[in-house]
């Protein structure tokens, strides 16, 4: 660092030490960011408050560093709390740096919050890849966006697969669309949703999750999983966790929720949207 550039620092710090004394430390909670280079979003339901849908997701490829294939996943909590969560990795071990990496079911698309299309998960690599993502936002309203079908091997067949990300603020809601293209007839299409909730109560065309919520006074939320009865049905699988520090954050088990399609198509659209539940 150059020396007048770091005498500029100091006397930055040295002018305003009063103000930076008086000042009440805080988290910025910021109403939606979006880091153009890393293609990570984020967004919040009200500024400067944990109340209400908080959500992010991500693009870039599956090459990172402590890779898991994961582009396109997202991730939604509720007052605070997690709701459609990433589980994370399990401890480490030799098999987590090893050939066998992706063996491990963490490190899946299928046990993250992504479609599967015939039984094809995304692929490891920094060429599979998210392609077109943007970022738009409004007033009351926010959308993120993009085509996560490079993400997927060869096998797959897709040709597109655009994930459409929004929350509304003015109606406390967050949608989720799925507008793909496949290159073949597919036989199943599956959109997988990992809970650290719990499903209450099943209806034709949507799901009850109950979430505990913590604050100054404990509490459920009931959160409404809407979904179109007339293109998926939804199957709730219980995984059970034996890992040590998976146990230590999510308790004893999670739930997989699955979208499986009624009638697959080689074309279409699919939509999922989160709500609070009716009282």
């Amino acid at each position: 660092m150059k020396l007048d550039h770091l005498l500029g620092v100091r006397s930055l710090f040295l002018f305003n030490l009063d103000l930076m004394i008086s000042q009440k430390p805080a988290q910025p909670l910021l109403t939606d960011v979006y880091l153009k280079r890393s293609q990570f979003f984020v967004a919040r339901e009200k500024e400067n408050s944990a109340a209400g849908f908080y959500i992010a997701a991500q693009g870039m490829h599956n090459g990172k560093s402590h890779n898991h294939n994961d582009v396109g996943n997202f991730v939604l909590y509720v007052d605070g709390e997690p709701f459609i969560i990433d589980v994370g990795p399990e401890g480490y071990n030799a098999k987590t740096f090893s050939t066998d990496r992706y063996s491990i079911w963490t490190m899946q698309s299928a046990f993250h919050n992504l479609p599967t299309i015939d039984g094809v998960m995304e692929k490891e690599g920094k060429q599979y890849a998210a392609r077109d993502v943007q970022h738009q936002s409004w007033k009351d309203s926010v959308r993120f966006s993009l085509d996560i079908a490079g993400a997927y091997p060869q096998e797959a067949h897709v040709e597109k697969w655009v994930r459409s990300i929004t929350l509304d603020r003015a109606h406390s809601a967050v949608a989720v669309t799925e507008e793909f293209r496949l290159g073949a007839p597919s036989k199943n299409i599956t959109l997988t949703l990992m809970t650290s909730g719990r499903v209450v109560r099943t209806e034709a065309d949507r799901l009850i999750v109950r979430v505990r919520t913590k604050g100054a006074i404990e509490h459920d939320s009931d959160i409404e999983i809407r979904f179109e009865q007339d293109k998926v049905q939804p199957i709730v699988e219980t995984i059970r966790i034996e890992d040590a520090e998976l146990h230590a954050e999510w308790g004893t088990d999670l739930q997989r929720i699955l979208l499986v399609a009624r009638t697959p198509q080689q074309q279409g659209k699919y939509t999922v949207s989160f709500h609070r539940a009716s009282k």
